[in-house]
């Protein structure tokens, strides 16, 4: 490893023992920088958070990153909590905007009451389709539960640090 790492201008490491770890197996301890972890050392300013889903009336339900398969599965439990629960609220979030209409088409197939949160008027939908960049970290915080795709089929999860 220690060649390998003599390729490196600059090695970015999580902690102290990731370091002690690289120094350990080759690298060169002046190439090593202890950057902390992006998604667990995050700020999120309360400026910034969104505010559309305090208005949201009930209990939400936050299904992010949500990958292709595992949509249907979010949505056949959230139709069956629903019976016993009516006040309760999606928000389904994609995990690739590309992916955006194709979720649609599923809620529209369904019959789902829904509407896109780019188009957000009212908040009456049963389903909010959130077809943005840059809120889904914000919202995690509003939900009643969270859900992190890419757990129910083989994809290999996501970082959990986020919600």
């Amino acid at each position: 490893m220690k060649k390998t790492f003599s390729f490196m201008d600059l090695l970015s490491v999580q902690s102290l023992i990731d370091a002690e770890r690289m120094i350990s197996i080759g690298a060169n301890k002046y190439r090593i920088e202890i950057t902390g972890n992006f998604k667990f050392d995050i700020a999120l300013s309360p400026e910034e958070s969104a505010s559309w889903p305090e208005a949201l009336k009930g209990r939400i339900i936050l299904a992010g990153s949500t990958h292709r398969g595992e949509d249907e599965i979010v949505l056949d439990a959230f139709e069956h909590a629903k019976k016993d629960i009516p006040d309760l609220r999606l928000i389904l979030a994609p995990r690739h905007p590309e992916r955006f209409n194709e979720v649609e088409d599923i809620l529209i197939k369904r019959g789902l009451s829904y509407i896109r949160r780019s188009e957000l008027r009212t908040q009456n939908s049963d389903v909010i389709l959130l077809d943005t960049i840059g809120e889904l970290a914000h919202l995690y915080s509003k939900a009643d539960v969270a859900f992190i795709g890419g757990s129910l089929l083989p994809f290999g999860g996501h970082n959990i640090l986020e919600p």
